[in-house]
């Protein structure tokens, strides 16, 4: 196992580190945004660092499922606080494959968690994941 992946001692899952959070969410200059376009999912924000406004959006690609809990209802939140993490060997995909095993050969899906302190726990069962970092321009 790497030194970023972090092994669950309740289940048998596993997740890999793929994002930290550059600021803590609670310093957000903007609230959390969530767009659905087509088959994919974007999840922004906006911060500060180095005195520029940047913004980062995580942009899920073929989402086959997402799911939201709120922060006081939050059973396990994967090791994903203020980090973006890939669960592996996840329950969830397990069962999407159980659901319809014909289809979901075509998918190569992935179970990605992130928990905002104070707006809660993202989960989504996408093929990859892409951050993108850039300057906002007022």
């Amino acid at each position: 196992m790497s030194e970023r992946m972090e092994e669950n001692k309740v289940s048998d899952y596993c997740t890999e580190m793929l994002y930290y959070l550059p600021v803590a969410s609670e310093f957000f200059s903007s609230g959390l945004e969530l767009y659905a376009e087509g088959m994919n999912c974007k999840l922004s924000w906006c911060f500060e660092e180095n005195n520029k406004e940047k913004k980062t959006t995580l942009l899920f690609n073929t989402v086959a499922g997402s799911q939201y809990c709120l922060p006081i209802f939050v059973v396990d939140i994967y090791n994903a606080f203020e980090q973006l993490v890939e669960v592996k060997n996840s329950s969830w995909v397990k069962r999407f494959s159980q659901i319809n095993p014909k289809d979901i050969k075509y998918f190569d899906l992935k179970h990605y968690v992130i928990f905002f302190g104070d707006d809660g726990l993202y989960e989504f069962l996408a093929t990859n994941v892409e951050i993108i970092t850039e300057d906002v321009n007022f």
